[in-house]
Formats: C-alpha cells, structure tokens, sequence
C-alpha cells in the first residue's frame, strides 16, 4: 500500500485509471461470456442528452459531485465517528463508498454493481491520499473524469 500511496500524482492517477479501466473491462467480458440480463430500473440513460450537456455532466460535473458525495463526505463521516480505528475499518470504509456509489447509479443492476467495483476503487485511492484532502479530493476527481471521459469517447464516437 505504501508504494502506491507514493506515487507521484501522474503516476498514481495513470495507475487508478487504468486499474478501473481493466475492472471495467473485465466486468463487461464476464457479462458478455455468460450472457448476463440485465434488470433496468429506469429508462432514462445516463448519457442521454446531447454530446456537449453529456459531456459537461458526465466529464466534468459528476466527477467533482460523486467525489464530494461518495468519497470525501463518506471519509469524513466515517473517519469521525471511528477515529481511533480507521485502519481496522478501512475495508468497512471501502465497502460502504462503494455501495452508495452503486447506488447511486441506479440505473440497472449491472450498471450498479460495475460501478459498485469503480467505487470501491475510488474510495480506495482517496483513502491513500487523505491525509492531504485537497490533494486526494483532486486526484480521485481526476481519476473519475478520466474514466468517464473514456465512456464518453466510446459511447458518443464509437458506438
């Protein structure tokens, strides 16, 4: 962990955006393979819209909301109430970002749990970074709209 946690910020956001972009792309290998149904809970489209709204939403806003909301709010509020045994919960800590993340991508049920995976590794890098909380606020919010910037390419340009 310590390695990772010292990474110069290029480096540890290279290395967190690849990281989601494998998970992802395993994620939709095994749903492909196994000929996963999906359950859809809306119909509204997380990139609907037109490109630029998409694309000032998903790249730019999102990144810098979800961050606030689902990692750094849930730090705090975690790291307040079990101060003295963060590094004992730290698991605990991952898995409850992460489920609010998914969660807070309701979309469908596959869409929920591939982002459940991305939250759980988002929550994992500002946890390296949180000693500095501008530092790990930025990164992690970089790290997202990377990731989403990548979906917006593929889905608006390649799809």
């Amino acid at each position: 962990m310590g390695k990772i946690k010292d990474l110069k910020s290029i480096y540890f956001v290279l290395f967190f955006t690849l990281l989601i972009y494998i998970v992802f792309f395993l994620f939709d290998f095994i749903e492909e393979i196994f000929q996963i149904q999906d359950i859809n809970f809306t119909d509204r489209c997380p990139n609907s819209g037109s490109p630029i709204s998409y694309f000032i939403k998903g790249v730019i806003i999102a990144p810098i909301f979800e961050t606030f909301l689902f990692q750094m709010l849930v730090y705090n509020i975690f790291s307040k109430f079990f101060s003295l045994k963060l590094k004992q919960n730290q698991y605990i800590l991952i898995f409850v970002g992460a489920l609010l993340f998914g969660v807070g991508h309701w979309y469908s049920l596959l869409y929920m749990l591939s982002t459940f995976l991305g939250g759980a590794i988002l929550m994992y890098a500002y946890m390296l970074k949180a000693e500095n909380k501008k530092e790990s606020f930025i990164l992690v919010a970089i790290i997202h709209s990377l990731h989403n910037l990548y979906t917006f390419v593929y889905n608006t340009f390649l799809l």
